[in-house]
């Protein structure tokens, strides 16, 4: 049996066989970042799967030799006291990965949080410590080059600051009802015939780990991308904030890159470091797998912030507890200056929440409703109205600017080509025998032409008129290529 290059399809298969299903999305894109070393999180509800998900990538404690990765490549930290992981460092420092299990638990120590923040920045991390016998001062030091994972339960109290929030990307698991379906189907299924789910091979697998091996292996790696300039014309730039996580986006399509290295133009440079050329099919593929987190990171859209904004359109507002008697918006989203008379229809966190737990088998304690409309409300998608002694009501914002993207791939093509013939000529051809326009999803394995048809791309966008809003949001099912699209209208 011959076995070719392990294609992202099979990281999705491998998953699956393990019982994890309806996440292609997050696993694949989980797997991608470990091999780049790029730091990330997975947020969502406790029991929603975000541990899981990541034990079967990195769990060696708990998975034995049964994870992706290779065992002695990561770190597990528990952590314990504030200091104690200081005094394992060659431990550490042996691995290319820290896996952090349960991020809330270093919540109350500034020192791991602080050594997370250098070593996601890709710097190292050093602490003097005071021999109590000798009375002489050693250094200890926690080399930098290391990828770093967690998991974070969003109902915990603690949450990433601002620091950390740019230093990570964020994912999260689906929390919806017909997510929950799967699951069920899925446990019910392995009671029978277990074997008939896999469908990838010992074989395949045995190759698919040698290659994630081999990816994390691969050192001194300078990726040239001649697509990034014509692909930053279409990033949404709402605020500032974009700065930071443009970088998560192009680090994204380097590890799609990284993951076909095998198939990727590759060249010697005189500082000894290599150059792997970016294809057209790693960009369209990175766009496919985290366009929907970078939107939501750039417009600071919490975990189930999405499901809360679809939710404001769902609600019998005759029978909320907030007044049915249109008011006045009192604070308004800092998009705008102008005073606003629209009417708007509000709701409690009472009312959100209940609506979640009934229409959407989502169950949240009401503080982490409440949390995460603040948060909503901080980033302009909300308006709120606090009222002495009473809970707070809020309603979508009619203030919030429009932002739209449309990706013209055949643009961004040629836009590449023009770069590469320009200043790599010595590598065009060669480079462009790397270019494939028919290519496989590795979400739903179908095959897709990336100039066939463009893939539309949104962020979450209200916008302002008095009697509709919508909102856009593109679709994280698994087996949609293309953006799906909510039109929310009746509020006002």
């Amino acid at each position: 049996m011959i076995i070719l290059q392990p294609q992202l399809s099979d990281v999705r298969k491998w998953y699956e066989s393990k019982g994890l299903v309806g996440e292609g999305r997050l696993s694949i894109l989980q797997t991608l970042l470990a091999i780049k070393k790029q730091p990330f999180g997975i947020e969502s509800l406790a029991g929603a799967g975000k541990s899981a998900t990541l034990d079967l990538l990195a769990n060696h404690k708990l998975n034995g030799e049964e994870i992706l990765l290779p065992k002695e490549s990561v770190y597990i930290m528990g952590v314990g006291s504030k200091t104690a992981q200081m005094y394992k460092e060659a431990e550490i420092n042996k691995a290319k990965l820290i896996y952090v299990e349960e991020l809330q638990k270093a919540g109350s120590s500034l020192e791991i949080t602080e050594m997370l923040k250098n070593l996601a920045e890709g710097k190292e991390f050093t602490r003097d410590v005071t021999d109590m016998a000798g009375g002489s001062v050693k250094t200890q030091k926690i080399l930098k080059g290391k990828g770093i994972m967690y998991t974070l339960a969003i109902e915990n109290k603690h949450k990433n600051d601002e620091e950390m929030k740019r230093r990570f990307i964020v994912m999260s698991t689906d929390v919806s009802q017909e997510q929950t379906k799967k699951v069920v189907t899925r446990k019910a299924q392995e009671r029978f015939a277990k074997e008939r789910l896999v469908e990838i091979s010992e074989e395949e697998i045995d190759s698919l780990r040698r290659h994630i091996k081999g990816c994390l292996e691969l050192d001194n790696i300078k990726f040239q991308n001649p697509y990034a300039e014509a692909l930053s014309e279409y990033m949404p730039t709402p605020d500032q904030k974009v700065r930071s996580f443009v970088g998560h986006y192009f680090n994204v399509v380097d590890a799609v890159s990284l993951y076909h290295y095998k198939d990727r133009l590759m060249t010697s440079r005189k500082d000894g470091k290599t150059d792997l050329f970016v294809t057209i099919q790693d960009v369209y593929v990175a766009n496919l797998l985290y366009n929907d987190y970078f939107t939501m990171d750039i417009h600071s859209i919490p975990p189930l912030g999405k499901e809360i904004l679809l939710a404001f359109n769902k609600i019998d507002y005759e029978n909320t507890l907030a007044s049915k008697e249109a008011k006045k918006v009192i604070d308004l989203s800092s998009f705008s200056n102008e005073e606003d008379t629209v009417e708007h229809r509000w709701a409690t966190v009472t009312d959100i929440h209940d609506y979640l737990k009934k229409e959407m088998n989502i169950v949240l304690k009401h503080g982490v409703t409440r949390d995460v409309c603040n948060q909503l409300y901080e980033a302009g998608f909300l308006s709120r109205n606090s009222k002495p002694g009473a809970m707070n009501e809020y309603c979508l914002a009619d203030s919030v600017e429009s932002l739209n993207s449309k990706i013209d791939w055949s643009s961004v093509l040629e836009a590449g080509k023009k770069l590469m013939k320009e200043h790599k000529p010595q590598h065009y051809e060669e480079w462009m025998k790397t270019q494939e326009l028919q290519i496989i999803n590795p979400l739903t394995d179908k095959q897709v032409n990336i100039l066939e048809k463009e893939i539309i791309n949104k962020p979450p966008n209200i916008i302002t008129k008095p009697q509709e809003v919508e909102i856009v949001m593109e679709d994280l099912n698994d087996e949609h290529v293309e953006g799906q699209w909510s039109k929310m209208e009746g509020v006002g």
